[in-house]
């Protein structure tokens, strides 16, 4: 089995979890369905998650993404580990430039170009057909008409590969998020040892890289964690793992965000 096999295997033991892909559905309202050729089934719907109403993107019955609809609130971050990923900015400066991989929804990208003025952005999303639900049902056009990203240059969109991009690309960045799935997990493509010393080589010397990974602190479902962190230590000098949800219990499944660099992270 292969170091990618077995993260994905060990990512889905343990059936029970507690972290940002689940959550009450109650009564929803769709807004959008599709089957597309090369993506699947896609919805759009609204739905109460975590006691309020949100948009939900949903891609093979997985949540991909969400946002407030609520006007005030188009900008503003829904899941937890989302929240994490400006922990990755504590030591990048204040004109820092980020590639994002996978955009679903825009959630982030949204937030740090609303919230952040000097951030600039790059974000790869596998899919063109996504971007356009992204900015019909996300508000990602209003992020356009408010903020002026595109003519400022600010935030970049590719359609294509996360990893085909990195490849390709010379540019340096300050921070680089994963932020893709496969289904409801994280996609662990992006820990592979290959593929992390590709990652290092497109960060500036203290830049950081951040992932969210789906793992328990303790017992069997533990494991995907320790082998991720194992990796990332191979390339970087300094690896820290925050736990999203620090009340749940240890045994669970949980959100945890990985920081990896060369700089000290504390």
């Amino acid at each position: 089995m292969s170091l990618l096999d077995r993260l994905l295997s060990l990512s889905q033991e343990n059936g029970k979890a507690v972290n940002d892909y689940t959550g009450e559905t109650g009564d929803s309202r769709v807004l959008f369905s599709h089957e597309f050729e090369k993506i699947g089934h896609v919805v759009v719907r609204e739905r109460y998650y975590m006691g309020e109403y949100v948009r939900m993107l949903e891609v093979e019955g997985a949540q991909e993404s969400a946002c407030y609809p609520e006007e005030g609130r188009h900008f503003d971050l829904v899941f937890g580990y989302t929240k994490a990923f400006d922990l990755a900015y504590h030591h990048a400066p204040e004109e820092s430039d980020t590639l994002l991989i996978g955009g679903g929804g825009f959630s982030y990208p949204k937030y740090a170009m609303s919230h952040f003025p000097k951030r600039r952005m790059d974000v790869s999303e596998l899919y063109w057909e996504i971007v356009d639900l992204a900015k019909k049902y996300f508000f990602l056009d209003e992020l356009y008409e408010k903020h002026d990203v595109r003519k400022s240059g600010r935030l970049h969109v590719y359609a294509g590969n996360g990893l085909t991009r990195l490849k390709k690309t010379e540019k340096l960045y300050d921070v680089i998020i994963n932020d893709a799935f496969r289904g409801n997990n994280p996609d662990l493509t992006f820990v592979m040892p290959d593929t992390v010393e590709l990652i290092k080589s497109r960060l500036k010397p203290d830049g950081v890289y951040a992932i969210n990974v789906l793992t328990a602190m303790s017992g069997l479902a533990a494991s995907s964690g320790k082998l991720v962190r194992a990796t990332l230590q191979e390339s970087f000098a300094h690896v820290k793992m925050i736990r999203v949800y620090p009340e749940t219990d240890a045994y669970l499944q949980q959100n945890c965000l990985f920081l990896a660099s060369d700089a000290d992270l504390t």
